[in-house]
C-alpha cells in the first residue's frame, strides 16, 4: 500500500477508529477525490469495495445522513450498490459496491477515444433509465455529469454520486443553487425554483458532448458572464450532429432540444426520452408532446370552443333581438313578436231554448241576436193559489230548473253548426 494513499486516508481521524476499519477494510488503491469527499479502493471478504470518505461540516450532517438513506433506498442495475455507513466524529464512511471502469469525463477528455453514435445512444438511453427510476421515486441528482458517471469496457453506465440527491416530500419545488456549473440549468443559474427537469437538461447537455466533443454554450469564459450568458435562450451548432442520413440527425437534434429546452415546462419527461425516436433508434417519426406543448394545444381548443360558444350566442340575439327588446321595454300587454297574431278570445256556446229550436234556419243564421226569456220559476209553496203561468205552458214544459232545457237539447237530433 502507498504510504501517501495510508495517510490521506488516516489524516484527521482518530487512530483507534482507524485501526477498527482497517481491520476489515484493506486499502489497495486512491480512486480519485472530490470537493468534499475522497474515495479508496479496499478489499473485505474476497471482494472489491468502495469507501467514501465525507468531511463533518456545519450543516451538512443531514444532507449526508439524507444521502445514506437515499443509497440505502435505491436498488437499480445502473446505479452503485450501498452496503453499509460508518461514522466517526469528523468523517462518515460510506461503504459501496466497487466499479471497475472509467468516469464518462476521463473518456471525453481522451482525444485518442471517440464513441461511435450507437455507442452514445446506449449510454445516454441507461442514464435516462436512471432518471425515469429516480423522479418516480421522488428523487431529484441535481448533480448529473459525466464525474458521476462509470462506464465499464461493455460500456455499462453507473451512477455514483448522490451527494446532492434531494428527496421530495410534499414540496414540489426547490431553490437551492448547487451541482456543477456548466450542467446547471438556467433556472438553478438564475436562482428559481426548480423541479426534476433540472436533471433532464443536463442529460442534454451530456449527450451533446458525446456527439459533438465539446459542450453547447461553455467557452471557457468566466462564472458571470457564463451565468448572464444563461439568462437567455442560445442558439446552438448543430452541423455534424449525427453521421448517419438525414432522419438521425433530426432525432438527434430533436432530443436535445426536447432535454436541453430554455423553458423547464418545454422538456420532456425521462419517461418519454426513453419513447424519443433517437433513443429507441426507429425510423418512425414519433412526436412527444412537452408539457408546454399540451398547455398550447389545450388553451387552443379552449379558445376555439369559446368562439364558438360566442358566434352560437351572437346568433341567437340576433334572431330573438327584437322579441328581447320587447320583453324588457314594453309593458307585459304588449310584448308580443311583431310576427304574431294576438291570441283569440275563446268561443263561449250558448245553449239554445225550446223557442230557439222551433225558430228557422234563417234566423239562426241572422246577424242580429234573438233575445232567448226563460220563463219564471214555479213554487207551488210561495205562489199564491190561481197565480202563475197559463195551463198550457205548465203542462207541456213543466221546468222544475234552468238545466232542464239543456237535457232536452242533448236528446234532440239537431246539430249545431
Amino acid at each position: 500500500m502507498n504510504t501517501q494513499v495510508y495517510d490521506l486516508f488516516i489524516s484527521n481521524e482518530n487512530p483507534k477508529f482507524v485501526a477498527k476499519l482497517l481491520a476489515q477494510y484493506r486499502i489497495i488503491q486512491f480512486l480519485g477525490q472530490g470537493a468534499f469527499s475522497s474515495v479508496f479502493k479496499v478489499f473485505h471478504d474476497g471482494e472489491f469495495y468502495a469507501i467514501k470518505i465525507v468531511e463533518k461540516m456545519k450543516g451538512n450532517t443531514e444532507k449526508l445522513q439524507q444521502e445514506a438513506l437515499i443509497l440505502n433506498q435505491l436498488k437499480h442495475p445502473n446505479i452503485v450498490r450501498y452496503h453499509k455507513t460508518f461514522e466517526s466524529k469528523r468523517r462518515l464512511y460510506f461503504i459501496l459496491s466497487f466499479i471497475d471502469g472509467k468516469t464518462l469525463q476521463q473518456y471525453i477528455d481522451d482525444g485518442n477515444i471517440r464513441f461511435y453514435e450507437k455507442e452514445c445512444i446506449a449510454i445516454i438511453r441507461q442514464l435516462v433509465d436512471v432518471l425515469s427510476y429516480l423522479h418516480s421515486n421522488r428523487i431529484i441528482h441535481r448533480d448529473i455529469k459525466p464525474d458521476n458517471m462509470i462506464v465499464d469496457k461493455n460500456l455499462n453506465l453507473t451512477l455514483i454520486d448522490f451527494g446532492l440527491s434531494y428527496m421530495t416530500t410534499q414540496q414540489i419545488t426547490t431553490h437551492q443553487n448547487c451541482g456543477t456549473l456548466i450542467y446547471m440549468a438556467p433556472e438553478v443559474l438564475m436562482k428559481k425554483e426548480y423541479f426534476k427537469s433540472v436533471d433532464i437538461w443536463s442529460c442534454g447537455i451530456i449527450q451533446y458532448q458525446l456527439l459533438k466533443n465539446c459542450h453547447p454554450f461553455w467557452t471557457n469564459q468566466k462564472k458571470e458572464k457564463y451565468i448572464k450568458q444563461m439568462s437567455v435562450p442560445q442558439k446552438v451548432d448543430f452541423s455534424g450532429m449525427s453521421k448517419y442520413n438525414f432522419k438521425f440527425e433530426r432525432a438527434a437534434i430533436s432530443f436535445f432540444e426536447k432535454t436541453a429546452a430554455f423553458e423547464p415546462e418545454a422538456r420532456i419527461t425521462a419517461e418519454q426520452a426513453l419513447l424519443h425516436p433517437w433513443i429507441t433508434c426507429q425510423s418512425s417519426e414519433t412526436y412527444i408532446m412537452t408539457s408546454k406543448e399540451i398547455f398550447q394545444a389545450y388553451k387552443g381548443i379552449a379558445i376555439f370552443t369559446k368562439f364558438q360558444k360566442l358566434i352560437v350566442f351572437l346568433q341567437f340575439v340576433k334572431q330573438n333581438s327584437e322579441k328581447a327588446i320587447r320583453a324588457i321595454v314594453l309593458p307585459s300587454t304588449q310584448r308580443f313578436f311583431s310576427k304574431q297574431k294576438s291570441p283569440k278570445k275563446p268561443k263561449i256556446l250558448k245553449i239554445p231554448t225550446r223557442s230557439c229550436l222551433n225558430s228557422s234556419h234563417s234566423s239562426r243564421d241572422s246577424s242580429e241576436k234573438q233575445k232567448i226569456k226563460l220563463p219564471p220559476i214555479i213554487n207551488s209553496k210561495k205562489s199564491p193559489k190561481g197565480e202563475g203561468s197559463p195551463n198550457h205552458f205548465l203542462s207541456n214544459n213543466k221546468i222544475i230548473n234552468p238545466m232542464q232545457t239543456a237535457i232536452e237539447f242533448k236528446k234532440s237530433h239537431f246539430r249545431l253548426k
